[in-house]
């Protein structure tokens, strides 16, 4: 998911957070895009296969809320008088 911003391109997808496997505990990093997505990944230490879900769209609704945020940056930004491309 990408953000929409004219002076801050960001690409939540590829945000990484630490995940451990249920198995080994081995600390996995995986990408908030492989979450939205519900990916099944392997743990590269156990051979674990991992099924990763979002319920609660905690994804999604976190991507909003850095949106949100952003565009408050930049409304506050403009109003002291920064100006965008």
């Amino acid at each position: 998911m990408n953000i929409k911003t004219k002076g801050f391109p960001v690409n939540v997808d590829s945000w990484e957070v630490p995940l451990a496997c249920p198995k080994c505990k081995t600390q996995i990093k995986v990408s908030l895009g492989q979450i939205e997505r519900e990916e099944t990944i392997q743990c590269h230490s156990c051979g674990t296969q991992i099924n990763l879900k979002d319920n609660e769209k905690s994804v999604q609704k976190g991507a909003e809320d850095v949106q949100h945020a952003l565009d408050e940056l930049e409304r506050t930004l403009r109003r002291m008088g920064a100006k965008f491309g």
